[in-house]
């Protein structure tokens, strides 16, 4: 219940990769784990290892709480959750402001083409995505003009000026 009413979006049972999380947020870049008994078995313990560490490559914060700190702790997992949950939101509102002019230029090109969709779809691999980018959509030569043009700015973005020659 306390996800459910919290005011940054949290989704229950959540696909990344070939994961399902408990609550995940995307706004945070959190997820959040409830590990019943069976997690403290051998057998699972491992498992909860590589599935972590794979997640954390992913760029997740993750959070795990046994059932019992839940059903004992409430409020202090609560108050915990809320901590964290606003720190790394906040860290990752930084981070988007930071972002290159052209990146926002970009995004805004795409828009305005009629190219890039938000709401909920999903992708042909299945999992679900909040946006679409449909390229076909481009209908001008000075559309997809402009297109070259942010994908160069990217590129020399990566490996900068003394590798740009393309073949």
């Amino acid at each position: 219940c306390f996800l459910k009413n919290y005011p940054i979006r949290f989704q229950r049972q959540k696909a990344i990769g070939n994961y399902i999380v408990d609550f995940y947020c995307a706004q945070a870049g959190l997820i959040i784990e409830l590990d019943g008994k069976w997690h403290y078995t051998h057998e699972h313990g491992e498992q909860d290892v590589i599935r972590h560490n794979a997640l954390k490559n992913l760029g997740f914060e993750i959070l795990r709480y046994p059932n019992t700190e839940i059903q004992h702790n409430f409020g202090q997992v609560c108050t915990n959750i809320d901590i964290v949950t606003k720190k790394l939101k906040a860290k990752k509102d930084r981070q988007e402001i930071k972002m290159e002019a052209y990146k926002i230029e970009f995004i805004k090109f795409l828009e305005s083409a009629g190219v890039l969709k938000f709401g909920d779809f999903t992708a042909k691999s299945g999992r679900k995505i909040p946006y679409f980018i449909n390229a076909g959509m481009i209908k001008t030569g000075d559309d997809i003009a402009k297109l070259g043009e942010f994908y160069a700015k990217a590129y020399f973005e990566k490996l900068g000026a003394k590798k740009a020659v393309l073949y």
